[in-house]
């Protein structure tokens, strides 16, 4: 439980020593639903509080049928335009440094449902290696062509762990920023709620320290924003739509193992211009 007094969102001193901020507290969360073709994925988290007015809040979508507006970002984003999306709900959190230093962080979930362009029929996201194809196809299309001087920009999956709870498959990993420029480190989960839908949940850090990585994990720690995610992403419930769960059976008849890979390496980045833009993996060693 954070104390208002010593965790104040005033700010009247700098931060000059190391501190541990104190975010919101999970256990007085409440359950959020959200309806994606008529599957329901319930969401138990803190209510939106960044602690400024500079974070949009989206509340969770209820459409009945998953048309509820795709986008497609543009080619500087998505060069090979493979994937769109539907932004499903986003809250933000602030994080207090004692005795009136004010907010320290802000850590900010976002939800997204991705959909290909051009599914491919007989290939379903719900037999486990084609959902890790396609998670490591839509981090390729949007990550993999940002470089400078041939390096490239981001390093993902790094940490992938399968995410166990769903019943569908699904796996979380952090998205590790390569070159000065690139923000902070986003850790990511996925899982699928249909033939050719994925369910994105990012969450990305703000920490108001200059400097590298290191750091701003040296001034500012990011264990209660880890700590949070973990709570997040382990009371997740999905219920998926009768024609969902038809299509998750069909795929067990033919693949009783529905567990992800236990080692999935980063993959080969960068893509240059006129390669495939596919999920080649990176040499392990």
């Amino acid at each position: 439980m954070r104390n208002y007094l010593k965790y104040s969102s005033i700010k009247l001193r700098d931060l000059k020593e190391p501190c541990i901020p104190v975010g919101p507290s999970f256990s007085s969360s409440g359950v959020v639903a959200a309806r994606l073709a008529g599957s329901v994925l319930k969401i138990k988290a803190p209510r939106h509080s960044p602690g400024d007015d500079c974070s949009e809040h989206i509340a969770p979508r209820h459409d009945s049928i998953l048309n509820f507006g795709f986008r497609m970002d543009s080619e500087r984003v998505i060069p090979d335009q493979s994937w769109e999306y539907a932004s499903v709900f986003r809250r933000s959190w602030g994080f207090y440094g004692p005795w009136f230093t004010g907010r320290q962080a802000r850590l900010t979930m976002n939800i997204v449902v991705y959909r290909p362009v051009e599914p491919k029929e007989g290939v379903s996201f719900f037999h486990p290696r084609a959902f890790e194809h396609a998670v490591a196809a839509l981090q390729t299309a949007y990550r993999g062509h940002q470089e400078e001087n041939g390096v490239a920009a981001w390093r993902a999956p790094v940490d992938w762990k399968g995410v166990s709870g769903l019943g569908v498959p699904a796996a979380s990993f952090d998205l590790v920023p390569m070159l000065p420029g690139f923000s902070s480190m986003r850790r990511k989960c996925y899982f699928s709620i249909g033939d050719h839908y994925l369910v994105e949940i990012s969450f990305r850090f703000l920490q108001r320290y200059p400097g590298s990585q290191a750091k701003r994990d040296a001034q500012i720690s990011r264990q209660p924003m880890f700590d949070l995610i973990d709570d997040i992403l382990a009371n997740l419930q999905l219920t998926l739509s009768d024609e969902a769960q038809q299509q998750l059976e069909l795929v067990q008849q033919h693949c009783p193992d529905m567990s992800v890979t236990e080692n999935f390496p980063p993959l080969k980045w960068p893509v240059r211009e006129g390669e495939v833009s596919s999920p080649l993996l990176a040499d392990s060693n």
